[in-house]
């Protein structure tokens, strides 16, 4: 059972579910992004979940969750198109395994957390320091480095080249005022989403909303957009690394709010998803060409991303592969139990949302992003509605926008 109420600044929506032993709340948090703010509110995430005034030191803090039966709090930055948004999260036992007012406490600790954080110098340093090592680890991984820069060649000074979790080279000119600036902004004019899972009363889950979360959320971002076209361009650079990394954009016309969306995602999947799609099977299996090879979409930017690891003399070879599959899809070359197992691979996975507390709450703020009510039913039907047709049609509108190889040096 799933609804919404608007209390104070808070969107609040009710999850109602008895299949988890745990109650979750997730407050998310959502601005315009920019690149600036994006690695500022990366500091702040790490800053609200780490320390508060009255839990000043990690061991008080860890006391404090424990006293929870082992609460988890945890913090995650996610860039939605063109909207930034932060997410504070915390779960805990559901009250009725125990004799306390866990449900109560929860929400008290949030309110500690977000509205009496420890922002102070010593902490700043440590967010900063945490945040470029994060950085340092992700780009000594050569698939991650090739993502972030064939989606800085690909789409230029559009959202999509702005990584979410912020930019590494600015982290060291960033200071503590523009965190407590961040701070106020975001207690005072985000959008406010509070999402709780589990098996609770509502009335109990709006009156401590009311009186542990007053916020005043009044700032509604816009998300999801069409990527703009550009001049095809194709890179190459070295590093040293064991296999070069092969990836590719391509624009699709199409987001995740319009009447496609299913039918491009069914196109993505034949193409690249399962082990039974056409670039697995191609390049994979019948040549032995890669270990692994997929293809995803970036769902409110309009973008389909392909990224292999090959040997640095299999490149132009596996590039014609992958032409040659995207031509199969617009000639309509593949088989109509190859679509209809891919058309069910994905209605299952689908069905498994409800099993899952963070796949649950993903649906839910997808529906607030695009201000409508789907339910999973809606999406399964849309599924089964997409014919090859369809498939070919879509197909026939992807555009290549950039090639990027990360190479290994000679």
């Amino acid at each position: 059972m799933t609804h919404t109420n608007k209390q104070n600044g808070v969107r609040l929506h009710f999850c109602k579910t008895d299949k988890f032993k745990d109650v979750t709340i997730s407050l998310r948090f959502s601005k315009p992004l920019n690149q600036t703010n994006a690695t500022v509110r990366s500091l702040l995430g790490m800053m609200l979940v780490d320390r508060t005034q009255k839990y000043n030191t990690k061991l008080s803090m860890q006391r404090q969750l424990d006293y929870l039966y082992g609460a988890n709090l945890y913090h995650k930055i996610t860039g939605y198109g063109t909207a930034h948004v932060l997410e504070i999260k915390l779960q805990v036992i559901n009250e009725r395994y125990t004799n306390q007012p866990l449900l109560e406490n929860q929400f008290a600790l949030l309110h500690e957390v977000i509205f009496a954080p420890l922002l102070t110098e010593e902490s700043f340093q440590e967010a900063k320091r945490l945040l470029k090592e994060k950085f340092d680890r992700s780009l000594d991984t050569p698939a991650v480095f090739a993502s972030k820069r064939l989606l800085e060649l690909a789409a230029n000074d559009q959202p999509l080249a702005i990584d979410a979790s912020g930019n590494p080279s600015l982290i060291g000119s960033i200071t503590l005022q523009q965190v407590q600036k961040e701070y106020d902004s975001l207690i005072n004019e985000n959008m406010v989403d509070c999402f709780v899972v589990g098996d609770y009363q509502e009335t109990r889950v709006s009156d401590f909303v009311d009186q542990y979360l007053n916020l005043h959320g009044n700032q509604n971002s816009s998300s999801f957009y069409h990527l703009q076209k550009q001049e095809f361009n194709r890179v190459v650079e070295q590093m040293q690394i064991q296999q070069t990394v092969l990836s590719q954009l391509y624009r699709t016309g199409i987001n995740i709010a319009d009447d496609d969306y299913w039918a491009l995602r069914i196109t993505n999947a034949l193409l690249g998803v399962y082990p039974t799609s056409l670039l697995f099977q191609e390049v994979r299996e019948k040549r032995s060409l890669c270990y692994s090879i997929y293809s995803s979409i970036i769902a409110y930017d309009g973008a389909l991303v392909i990224q292999t690891g090959i040997n640095k003399e299999n490149v132009e070879l596996v590039e014609e592969l992958i032409k040659q599959q995207m031509v199969r899809l617009q000639n309509g070359d593949f088989n109509d139990d190859l679509l209809q197992t891919t058309k069910e691979m994905m209605m299952n996975g689908l069905k498994t949302i409800e099993d899952d507390v963070s796949s649950i709450i993903g649906l839910r703020y997808q529906n607030v992003l695009l201000n409508r009510q789907n339910q999973l039913l809606d999406f399964i039907h849309q599924i089964a509605q997409v014919s090859k047709e369809d498939v070919m049609r879509i197909a026939k509108q992807l555009e290549l926008q950039c090639t990027f190889v990360l190479q290994q040096e000679d």
